[in-house]
């Protein structure tokens, strides 16, 4: 049985070994039984809703099939046991050190496990992604772009000039919606109207991170690339409505880490206040099926008198569905009285204003 450890003991092997101070206590633990104990709150309580933030994002940008949910459990399941296989490895190996920021491995650990089920699942757009890795990598004799690794765990990707560059969340999501959630506008405005399918993937790449101006996740640009020249392992045009606007708006799961919580309220203010001068319909359509929606509440930012006040909707009707947001285009369709397809154009042209909003307010003065 191994001695309890003073706090300052406890700071020192902190120190001395790279290790994370919040993994010190299970390093630390006299006895299997107590090292147990504080393994799993920690798989639970923190490592636990991190891989899920995380698998919930990824698994958004594809179609529902009776297989997702098990597909998702199996992933969960992998990135889990992995952490924990590390984790048991790093108490039996003190010096081997390596952890010593938990979240962002935790992070890299469920997005390693997420990678290794694209490259089974989904051979195509895993081929894409790795012609554009080698790309980014200048390993062609196309020079100038730069790939690396952020403080999460994911992999960025940008020009060169941009390396080591990673924006705060509002920037990110912003980023991501501009690019994601639209592939039609990103596709007329990056490239004049040129079909893209007609260019080389160097000119490809660079036309969209020069109309996005700022670094992008990898995944992320791999599959707006592999949808515009229509090399996905799933057709756009074999989705319906429902499924393509589920794929493209929920690329990125907008809730931020506990770190970027600050920034996501400001965000979250700014968004706010720029949404209440849309006209109402345009509010309506984007505020009901924006995954951010909940987080006025959640972070103080509106309360749901306030969101109903600002839909122009009687309060509980608001609280019945709260539960149930973002809603689909058919119900949103049903609460204004019109089509699907007018609620999609509403929303695009809601998105469209805004991401224009965002840059004038995010330039440098």
């Amino acid at each position: 049985m191994r001695p309890s450890a003073t706090a300052e003991e406890v700071k020192n092997l902190a120190m001395e070994c790279s290790i994370d101070p919040a993994l010190v206590p299970f390093c630390n633990a006299p006895t299997s039984a107590q090292a147990d104990q504080i393994l799993e709150r920690l798989i639970e309580e923190h490592a636990g809703p991190l891989i899920r933030k995380v698998l919930n994002a990824k698994f958004a940008r594809f179609p529902s099939s009776t297989d997702t949910k098990w597909d998702y459990e199996d992933v969960y399941s992998s990135a889990r046991s992995g952490l924990i296989r590390r984790l048991l490895r790093l108490r039996s190996e003190p010096g081997a050190g390596g952890l010593a920021n938990f979240a962002a491995y935790v992070a890299k650990t469920a997005y390693d496990a997420w990678n290794d089920y694209t490259y089974a699942r989904h051979p195509r757009l895993t081929k894409v992604r790795h012609r554009l890795q080698y790309l980014l990598q200048n390993r062609t004799s196309q020079k100038g772009f730069a790939i690396w690794e952020g403080s999460d765990g994911q992999l960025w990707c940008g020009f060169a000039a941009w390396e080591r560059c990673e924006p705060d969340i509002a920037e990110r999501n912003l980023r991501h919606a501009l690019l994601a959630e639209d592939a039609v506008t990103a596709t007329a405005a990056a490239f004049a109207q040129v079909d893209p399918k007609r260019l080389t993937l160097p000119e490809v790449t660079a036309g969209l991170l020069r109309w996005l101006g700022g670094p992008v996740e990898l995944h992320t640009l791999a599959s707006v690339i592999a949808e515009l020249l229509d090399i996905g392992d799933l057709a756009p045009a074999a989705l319906d409505a429902k499924d393509r606007q589920l794929r493209l708006s929920a690329l990125v799961d907008p809730r931020p880490l506990p770190s970027d919580a600050a920034k996501w309220r400001e965000y979250l203010a700014w968004l706010a206040a720029e949404v209440a001068q849309l006209p109402l319909r345009q509010r309506t359509a984007f505020l009901l099926h924006s995954s951010a929606t909940r987080d006025f509440e959640l972070c103080g930012v509106l309360s749901i008198r306030q969101l109903a006040a600002l839909l122009e909707q009687p309060t509980g009707q608001i609280a019945a569905f709260w539960n149930d947001l973002p809603l689909d285009d058919l119900t949103i369709a049903g609460l204004l009285g019109l089509e699907r397809q007018q609620v999609i154009n509403l929303r695009s042209v809601a998105r469209a204003t805004l991401g224009r909003r965002w840059k004038d307010w995010s330039r440098p003065p």
